[in-house]
Parts: C-alpha cells; structure tokens; sequence
C-alpha cells in the first residue's frame, strides 16, 4: 500500500484547514477600520477581537479533539469545518459589535479544531513508512 489519491486529498484537505487557520488570524488587523466605523468600535474593544480569536481557536482545539478521539476523526473534522463556514458567514452579516464578537468566537472555535484534525487524519490515512513526509 503507497500514496495515492486518497492521500493526496488528506493531505490538500489538511492544507485547507490551515489556511483558513491563517486567514481566521491575520484577517483581524484587516478588518478593523471597516468594522470600527461601521460596528462603533471604540479603542477600549479593539483588542477584544484579537483576543476572542485566539481564546475561540485554542478552545476548539481542545474540544474538537476530545471529540475526534470518540467520534472519529472525519466526522469530527467535517463537523469543525461546517462550524467555521456557518459561523463565518454568519459573521458577515451581524450588525452589531457583541453578535460579531459572538460569531467569530465560534468561527474561531469551529477552525480551531479543524487543524488539528486534519493533520491526525492525514497522519491515519499514510502509509507509515511516508508519515514523516506527509505531516
């Protein structure tokens, strides 16, 4: 048994995972002007936004992987992953500071367990001999 297709799209699945890890991160220095005037942001809750991020994607990776663990991990990740993208969608369209604030914590909750996720599952789907490679 080698790599083949089904690895190959572990692994773009995983790389998937990560990006949007990325993006979920360095996209709140990016939208703070807008969302500054058009939520009423005042200096005191700037950081808050930051910080809700990074409080939600360590929490999700925590939770999700408990989960993982009991549920496998393809349902787990699937469900991570429809987290982010129902939340992040959400998020585009709230109208005030606290439901924005509310809809990229669970964003960042849902994308905080999707990572780690996708790495365990490419690591399960490989070959041993080409773990090291492909994680």
């Amino acid at each position: 048994a080698g790599v083949g297709y089904f690895q190959i799209l572990a692994a773009l699945c995983a790389g998937l995972a990560l990006a949007a890890d990325t993006v979920e991160f360095f996209v709140v220095p990016y939208i703070l002007p807008s969302a500054e005037v058009e939520l009423c942001i005042e200096d005191n809750e700037k950081d808050w936004l930051s910080k809700i991020t990074l409080v939600g994607l360590a929490l999700g990776g925590i939770g999700w992987g408990g989960l993982g663990d009991r549920l496998g991990r393809r349902r787990a990740l699937l469900s991570a992953m429809s987290v982010h993208v129902l939340f992040i969608g959400v998020a585009t369209f709230m109208p005030t500071y606290g439901t924005f604030m509310t809809a990229r914590f669970c964003s960042a909750i849902g994308v905080g367990g999707a990572v780690p996720l996708a790495f365990a599952y490419v690591a399960e789907c490989c070959p041993r001999t080409s773990r090291g490679r492909w994680t």
